[in-house]
């Protein structure tokens, strides 16, 4: 339990219906007593575990400053776990100012973006991962967003990460109980178990960051390259996919000389749709910077649109540069057969060539369909997913330990070294969870937040 008391809008500045100022601390009731008189006589009382709800009137010493609703979380039972009141009132700018400055006035001290949910992690109402995913699901856009947000909240696969760790203590303990009798010839932690406990813990380690390029990718955006000859209408597919004049289209080729990035959301996924330059052999400086972003583009895509039109032909040449680009990415290709409204259909075009028209829409919705089952296919699971940077960070690090651990194993080496390497895996597993947090650490994550969270 933190020893002052903080206080905070929970809503956004400005005029609205309602707006909600947050109180949280020691002095929380205190300060709701003086400040709010129920209509009806009723009063704040001390006692249950369930939320109380008043309606009465806000108070600036004896003038009424506006007609409210007051509720009263007693701790532990609130999301802090401490004892937590929620002023909801009408969303003026002045009232809502007013009440801050009257908060302080006795006392109350303006909270630090996230110190609400710092809180609900010290008292333990959460795990560091949980509160990680409270800023991940207000900032989601996308109910992919929204979907990996609410399984970290729920657990995700951080309660297997400390179910780990913690079978790793009690091996840990056993295995430095065996450096207090250095001396003699004793093993007090099994070997075979150990092993077992390691190559678990590598395993899952393994399938948490190998999801991770899964995991950005539907957090920022999945990257898609649309590429081609220069007036293949890449353009024109990028407006027609996300329905708006986004880039700029003309028939004299060379057009786009830069990337140009929109996004588009379908099946509840944000694409990062990137149109790049028209590739073809040329020696104007300029164009060549924009072939070279192409390839960058494409390079760092999960999934490339390469379209081809009857007039709009790339060299062998280039093509040979692509496809192995697109095969080191591991990116999935769609490909897609242009200007279906000026010229018949190519007789000899594969069944897995979508034939379109960008200009006249005649297809665009296939590719909008063929991009969400490009995702789909890899059969994301939430509570298996790693989207989060830090935690990537800490499991590279925790599968260098893993590896060190199962080699000090494999050659016999003693106690003292193996006990080291376990500390080390240990401490990796503990920093996801909060278990193991330093002070900066947690600085960083909460200053993610917005004041009032």
């Amino acid at each position: 339990m933190q020893d002052d008391t903080i206080y905070a809008p929970a809503t956004p500045e400005g005029r609205s219906a309602v707006a909600i100022i947050r109180v949280s601390g020691p002095k929380a009731f205190a300060y709701a007593r003086q400040i709010f008189r129920p209509l009806k006589k009723k009063h704040i009382s001390e006692h249950g575990s369930f939320p109380q709800v008043l309606v009465g009137h806000l108070m600036d010493g004896e003038e009424v400053l506006d007609q409210a609703v007051l509720l009263l979380f007693r701790a532990p039972h609130s999301y802090t776990g401490e004892d937590v009141v929620e002023f909801q009132c009408h969303g003026s700018i002045y009232i809502v100012r007013r009440l801050g400055q009257i908060l302080s006035n006795l006392g109350g001290r303006l909270a630090r973006p996230g110190e609400f949910t710092l809180r609900a992690f010290l008292n333990r109402k959460m795990s560091l991962t949980q509160a990680e995913a409270v800023i991940d699901l207000i900032e989601a856009e996308t109910q992919a967003q929204q979907r990996l947000a609410m399984s970290q909240m729920r657990g995700g696969y951080a309660e297997r990460l400390e179910r780990l760790r913690t079978e790793l203590l009690e091996v840990m303990a056993l295995v430095e109980l065996e450096l207090d009798f250095s001396t003699e010839d004793v093993e007090f932690a099994s070997r075979d178990r150990l092993r077992g406990l390691l190559e678990e813990i590598q395993n899952v380690a393994t399938r948490l960051t190998a999801s991770f390029a899964t995991g950005q990718a539907l957090r920022q955006g999945v990257p898609v390259a649309i590429i081609g000859a220069p007036n293949a209408g890449k353009s024109t597919l990028l407006n027609a996919l996300v329905q708006d004049e986004r880039a700029l289209v003309s028939p004299i080729a060379g057009t786009t000389r830069d990337t140009v990035e929109d996004y588009l959301i379908v099946g509840g996924v944000s694409f990062r749709l990137v149109d790049t330059a028209g590739l073809r052999d040329t020696q104007d400086p300029v164009e060549i910077m924009g072939i070279e972003r192409a390839f960058s583009a494409l390079s760092k895509a999960r999934i490339v649109i390469w379209v081809h039109a009857p007039d709009a032909r790339l060299s062998k040449e280039l093509e040979n540069q692509i496809r192995p680009v697109i095969q080191q990415s591991q990116a999935t290709l769609i490909t897609v057969w242009n200007k279906q409204d000026l010229a018949p259909p190519d007789p000899t075009l594969t069944p897995d060539v979508i034939p379109i028209s960008a200009r006249t829409g005649q297809g665009v919705e296939i590719v909008r369909q063929a991009l969400l089952q490009a995702v789909q296919q890899g059969s994301v699971n939430p509570a298996e997913t790693l989207s989060n940077l830090r935690h990537y960070q800490a499991l590279s690090r925790c599968l260098e330990g893993v590896a060190r651990a199962l080699d000090i194993l494999n050659s016999g080496q003693g106690s003292e070294m193996l006990a080291f390497e376990l500390r080390e895996v240990a401490t990796y597993l503990g920093s996801i969870t909060g278990a193991i947090t330093p002070d900066e650490v947690l600085g960083a994550i909460f200053s993610r937040f917005c004041i009032g969270k």
